[in-house]
This record gives structure tokens, sequence and C-alpha cells, in this order.
């Protein structure tokens, strides 16, 4: 009987000999629940002994192992190998060989962010008494163990590694920031590291395998606390003035807005539903989207649906979020959420994605 058989194709470079990099295919047995590490082994051992790769402790604890498998970082000691695979080293890092990357810009990086427990004054009392809920925070970001899959998803440090130091820093930072014990001055240092420079995208939560939420517990934390010190960029404030004054995120208009031309309600015989439509900034002052918010009434209306469509709805308060700016956003929820219960309407629908994911996962503040 012929044996089940995986084909790999691995990426190889080895800047002492080759120009460029090229990729190589390899046949290897397939069992069901071998790891990907199980197959690179394999190649090593038995058909190219010259293949870089790097393991360590085989128990998703080490972090040396994390590779891209068909374009996603993963842990290959303990992701399940599948019957074809790209394998690639990890984006945003040097090659070394093959699928070592050099790691050694990002260690120096982290030295420099004090990695070590800052007291100004002494413990009160020894032993020091800790509440576990006061170092909740802490002890997630502490599951980190350094793989930096999230900085080789992360899109901001592809754009410009001199602006943003890259997630696996911040989670660095972050597990001191977390640390009610800590003293030292992290917010200065987060700033200078390019806070504001994370998109928030959610990239590197995605690939973690601990699922750190790092968009949230980490940057969104230290924007919050940032901002309440007046650490933040000259031209947040401006940004902040315009969505606060106006109550939408962008400030000129080429054509009237779109709320002003949709009619407060659309009544349909027989209806079977009635819906709020949270219109959003963009679609609203954007006039290459105003088709489309009219066809979204359109399409609800021939459905037998209600619509109504508050003319005072503000900005859904994602940009302020973004910033860090909390206390402001409350006031933009509170009015929209006003709004669409002064309409007693069962569901509140949007057709821009940010408004929709802000509604549906940040609402209330």
């Amino acid at each position: 009987m012929k044996q089940d058989r995986a084909i790999l194709k691995i990426f190889r470079y080895n800047p002492e000999v080759d120009e460029q990099p090229y990729y190589e295919d390899y046949e290897v047995p397939f069992t069901p629940g071998m790891t990907i590490l199980d197959t690179l082994i394999y190649v090593y051992e038995n058909l190219d002994s010259s293949l870089a790769f790097v393991y360590g402790c085989r128990y998703a604890f080490c972090g040396s192992c994390a590779l891209r498998v068909n374009g996603e970082p993963t842990l290959i000691c303990r992701e399940r190998a599948v019957r074809e695979m790209k394998i690639e080293p990890l984006a945003n890092f040097p090659i070394v060989r093959d699928l070592v990357v050099d790691r050694q810009a990002h260690d120096e990086r982290v030295k420099d962010l004090r990695p070590f427990l800052e007291r100004i004054s002494p413990p009160i009392k020894e032993p020091e008494v800790m509440k576990p809920v006061e170092f909740e925070g802490f002890r997630i970001v502490s599951r980190c163990i350094g793989c930096l899959a999230c900085v080789s998803n992360c899109p901001s440090l592809t754009e410009d590694v001199y602006q943003f130091s890259g997630p696996a820093s911040f989670v660095e930072l972050g597990r001191y920031f977390l640390d009610p014990r800590d003293e030292g001055d992290r917010l200065t240092t987060a700033y200078s590291e390019g806070l504001y420079n994370c998109l928030r995208c959610g990239k590197c939560e995605e690939v973690c395998p601990y699922e750190i939420p790092i968009p949230d517990l980490v940057m969104g934390k230290m924007r919050e606390e940032a901002v309440g010190k007046e650490i933040k960029p000259p031209a947040l404030n401006g940004a902040v003035e315009v969505i606060t004054s106006t109550g939408k995120a962008l400030s000129t208009l080429k054509e009237d807005s779109l709320l002003k031309k949709l009619p407060p309600a659309v009544e349909t015989p027989n209806a079977v539903a009635r819906v709020g439509f949270f219109v959003g900034c963009y679609v609203d002052q954007n006039f290459n989207l105003h088709e489309e918010g009219r066809a979204t009434v359109q399409i609800l209306q021939r459905n037998k649906v209600n619509v109504v469509i508050p003319r005072d709805q503000v900005c859904c308060g994602k940009p302020l979020l973004e910033a860090g700016e909390k206390d402001k956003t409350k006031e933009l929820v509170q009015q929209n959420v006003r709004l669409f219960e002064e309409a007693h309407v069962e569901e509140v629908i949007a057709i821009c994605p940010g408004c929709s994911l802000t509604l549906k996962r940040d609402y209330p503040v």
C-alpha cells in the first residue's frame, strides 16, 4: 500500500552562497497528528542535512520554533501538519539562513525598555500584600513566550520599523505598565516607541499562541492613560476637537450630508420589522457612498422593513476610542443610544464595517 505523503515547499537561503532566496520541495511521510516540526526534522535527518531551522522545548513554551506556514505565523512544535505546506521564516526580520532569523535587533530594543521592576519607594511592609485582582492584566501579558509571531504579522512594523517598535516590545513593556508595583515612567517610553503608530488592527492577537489581547489590554490601556496625562501627538488634539465639536470624524464636506437628504423614517405597509439605520461619518459625508446609503434603505423597504434614520446621530466614536479618549467617546455613545432607544427600533444596522464592529463590540463604552 502506498504510504501517505506530505509536500513541503521550504524557503531556502544561504547569504554566503545564494544571490537570491528560493524554494525547495520535499516529500515526507505523513501521519495524522504529526506536527510541522516533525516534518522538518524528517527532512533534516533523511533528505537534506543542510536545512537550517530552530526549535527547543517542543512544548510551546520556549517560543523559538515560530515560522510562517501557508502564510500564517505559528508554533510548529504544536501545530499539526497538513498535506501541503509552504514553510517560510518569520517576516520583518533579517534572514540568517533558511528558516532562521536574526532576533538581535528586537532583543536589543527590548533592553532599552528597562525590562525590570522599577520601585521608587520600598514596600510598606514585607512580605508585600498583592491582591490577585490587581494583577489580572499582568498575568495575561505574562503568558507571552517571546515567539515573535506577532511581530511577523504586524503591518505597522512592516511599514516603518523606526516609528513603531512592534507588538512584542509593547507586550514586554506592558508587563511592567500593568504591574501595580512598578513606578517607572512607562508611558513616556511607550510614546517614544510608537504608541500612537499602532493601527490596533488585531493582526498580532490573531496569531498569538496564547491569545494575548495586545490591541486592547496593552495599546488601548496605555493610550487611555497617556491621554489623561497629556502624553499624545499634538495633531491628535485637532482631530479630537473636530469630532467633539461637530459630532463627525470628517471636517470638510464636498456635498450636503446623506443624513440631510434621507427622510427621518421610511414606513412600509404591513412591515415585518422596524430597524434603525446608523449611517456613520464616512457614508454620511462621502458623496461617493451616498448611493449605497440610499440603496440600503430601498432594500430594507422592499423587504417590508420600517427604517428609522435619526438626524442627530453622531460619530460611532471609534476614532476617539483608538486615540484613548474614552471619556469623550462616552458622550457620543450616549447620544446615539438615546436616539435609537427613543425610536423604539428592534435592531440597528450599519453598512460601514468600522461602525458595525464598534456598535457590536464596543457599545456601551
